[in-house]
């Protein structure tokens, strides 16, 4: 349970790691990109709400994002 917890933490902020393309040690860039998930939801509710849906958009699609943690040298994703 203690590992998902970590990993929920991990996401949220930038991290020491060593990237295994360029060897270089520094904080992560994390970059947070919306899935499709997040659009076909989006889509869903103005089909169910209407323009109500309008108001709950931004909180649809920011609860779909993920992040991605790239290397601050040569910008590969690390993580």
């Amino acid at each position: 349970m203690e590992d998902q917890d970590d990993l929920k933490l991990f996401e949220a902020q930038s991290h020491k790691v060593k990237c295994p393309f360029c060897d270089a040690v520094s904080y992560s860039i994390v970059e947070y990109n919306t899935n499709f998930l997040g659009y076909l939801i989006a889509i869903f509710s103005l089909f169910v709400f209407g323009i109500l849906s309008v108001m709950m958009m931004p909180f649809l699609v920011s609860l779909t994002k993920v992040a991605k943690h790239r290397c601050a040298k040569c910008l590969n994703e690390v993580k």
